[in-house]
């Protein structure tokens, strides 16, 4: 088990499902040998998901498509070459943290989106895609 703040690309490629934690306010991830996971199973998942930028940059990343209510459900995550850049962000979106995720891949914001994300793991059946508008903001 690891904290899901510690998941890298690695990880996702080696094992594209995994159990999502939370254990004392913290959110941990450990491998699930799953080909397709459920809304209706008491456990969360995050799955292998692939984005493509509006520069047409393609990269890897994860998202929990079990519950396709919103993006805040969703929590889409993209890899970069030294951390993770949240399109989620819990709090009220402040420029300074839009500015800081953006950084992690070095590009400017209409480079970025609109974002197009598909999992790669079957969700109740379906494969779900979505188009990440901005920060906090996604369509179908």
């Amino acid at each position: 088990m690891k904290l899901l703040t510690e998941l890298t690309q690695e990880d996702i490629i080696k094992h594209p499902v995994w159990e999502l934690r939370m254990i004392d306010n913290r959110e941990y991830v450990q491998p699930s040998s799953k080909k397709e996971i459920s809304d209706n199973e008491g456990i969360r998942y995050i799955v292998q998901t692939y984005f493509k930028l509006n520069c047409r940059t393609e990269l890897l990343g994860f998202c929990s498509p079990q519950d396709t209510s919103g993006i805040d459900y969703i929590q889409p995550v993209i890899f970069t070459p030294n951390s993770q850049m949240v399109l989620y962000l819990d709090s009220s979106i402040e420029k300074d943290q839009t500015i800081k995720e953006m950084n992690r891949l070095g590009l400017l914001k209409s480079e970025i989106f609109p974002i197009e994300c598909k999992p790669m793991i079957k969700c109740d059946g379906n494969l779900y895609s979505w188009i990440i508008d901005d920060f906090n903001k996604i369509s179908k």
